[in-house]
């Protein structure tokens, strides 16, 4: 009310002297012929007085103060604000990765609340002429249930592993301590493809956003981002892309609970002989290759030209059904993650692209043939370090290659050549990598050695194909 007096006074101080100055100079005359010459001086006044006003008072009174000024309703007592809703508590987090949270605006309005917020609600109680007492105060929040709190922490215990892998063995990817805009976005979707492992796992699928919120938030992204993500982050899951990050942070939170609960059993001492005997303490350490390889192949994925001719790679684990059967879907896994380090980090090296996982293999693609067969004698490589070091857990392979033009849809290949490597790749003996003609010529005067296998009649194709074998361990034993 002191604001519209206010607004009043300067509108009739203002219109009083221009008036004046213009009677004083004659100037009511460009007025006589439109409002009159009876009453001019008022009437100059009036229009004058109005016009300032109109100025002077939307520059001093907003429209919500009018409106409370004008409500016949009783207001508020001075001071007294609505109830601000309680923050749901947050999880604890690995201190290295969480960050200062900025304060939360308040939604229900006051000094510090959102204007716009504030505004409609009172607009809103204005135009229906609702007495602020008679509006229901807004619900607290129900507090989150022991699981989704547990669950929080698990996503983030198992986040803060695998940064701390990537800060001791991929530092490039953290440069200035954190993450570029482009990874954080691929490592939300890895996140979340983790949240929802879990959340299955546990039976709280339906509190997984709430889950996923509060996590990436925790990973240094503002409460309105990571809410708006944790909305529609299934969305994004009709990219292929993007749908390889989430289902890469699924595989890396399954694999995470298997160990979880065989160290439990561990320490409980319930395991048998068999979970004992492979049984590895320290599995955990490494559970951060998951995201760096994901990452990897984030970054490279949409760079690489797999036009025109392009390189199909095949493994397959050898018996892996046998294995299963004998030891277990436990043991078998731990297999199953041991052929994944191997196979995606010879990937990396020799800048191979995982198409897809096949449940017991992988198939990848390349841009040249030398690439192909010189990370598949890596692989090879790799196994063999592996049955070094945990000879309680064997891992053998198959590995086909092929060449040629494939179809290409929705970040997949199909056709003939595809084929052809998954035929060739069954056809290879254990530890064996195998490839057709073209891969063999494609590799002519690259210092690789073959050995000719025959002529070999597969399904669906016409015409036998001429297969080779490449003498990796030659090769091997050489560079030494």
């Amino acid at each position: 009310m002191f604001k519209i007096v206010g607004a009043l006074i300067i509108a009739g101080g203002a219109a009083g002297g221009i008036s004046f100055v213009m009677g004083q100079f004659g100037g009511y005359g460009i007025f006589g012929s439109v409002l009159g010459n009876q009453g001019l001086p008022l009437k100059v006044f009036a229009i004058i007085f109005l016009v300032v006003l109109m100025i002077a008072l939307p520059n001093m009174v907003g429209w919500n103060e009018m409106t409370k000024a004008f409500s016949t309703a009783p207001q508020q007592s001075a001071g007294r604000r609505p109830q601000q809703r309680p923050r749901a508590p947050k999880p604890d987090t690995p201190e290295t990765y969480s960050k200062p949270k900025p304060t939360a605006k308040s939604k229900a309005g006051g000094e510090n609340g959102a204007d716009g917020e504030a505004n409609q609600a009172t607009n809103g109680a204005a135009a229906q002429n609702q007495e602020p007492e008679d509006e229901p105060e807004p619900e607290p929040e129900e507090p989150l249930s022991e699981e989704v709190v547990e669950a929080q922490k698990s996503v983030m215990s198992f986040m803060g592993l695998s940064m701390e892998f990537i800060t001791g063995n991929n530092p490039e990817l953290v440069k200035g301590g954190k993450l570029s805009a482009f990874n954080q976005f691929g490592t939300d979707l890895f996140l979340a493809g983790a949240a929802e492992a879990y959340s299955e796992s546990h039976g709280i699928k339906n509190d997984m956003p709430q889950v996923i919120k509060t996590c990436v938030e925790a990973m240094g992204r503002t409460a309105d981002r990571a809410g708006q993500f944790s909305a529609k982050y299934d969305s994004y899951l009709l990219e292929p892309r993007y749908l390889d990050m989430f289902r890469t942070g699924r595989e890396a939170m399954s694999s995470s609970m298997l160990d979880e609960v065989m160290r439990a059993k561990a320490a409980a001492g319930e395991l048998d002989e068999e979970e004992e005997k492979f049984w590895e303490d320290d599995i955990e350490t490494d559970i951060g290759i998951f995201l760096v390889n994901a990452l990897d192949d984030w970054n490279v994925k949409e760079t690489k030209n797999t036009s025109g001719t392009v390189t199909v790679l095949f493994t397959d684990i050898v018996a892996s059904t046998a294995f299963t059967q004998e030891h277990g879907d436990a043991v078998s896994q731990k297999l199953v993650n041991a052929h994944n380090r191997v196979v995606r980090e010879a990937l990396r090296k020799f800048d191979g692209r995982e198409i897809k996982h096949t449940g017991d293999g992988i198939m990848a693609a390349f841009g040249q043939a030398t690439q192909g067969v010189e990370s598949a004698m890596d692989m090879m490589r790799g196994i063999t370090k592996h049955n070094a070091a945990v000879p309680e857990l064997p891992l053998h392979l198959n590995i086909g290659i092929n060449a040629g033009e494939p179809i290409q849809e929705d970040d997949d290949l199909f056709g003939t050549p595809v084929q052809l490597a998954a035929r060739v790749c069954a056809f290879a003996g254990t530890d064996q990598i195998a490839v057709s003609k073209l891969v063999k010529d494609l590799c002519a005067g690259k210092g690789l050695k073959f050995n000719d296998l025959g002529d070999v009649e597969f399904k669906g194709f016409t015409e036998k194909i001429p297969v080779s074998e490449v003498l990796w361990r030659e090769t091997t034993e050489e560079k030494k």
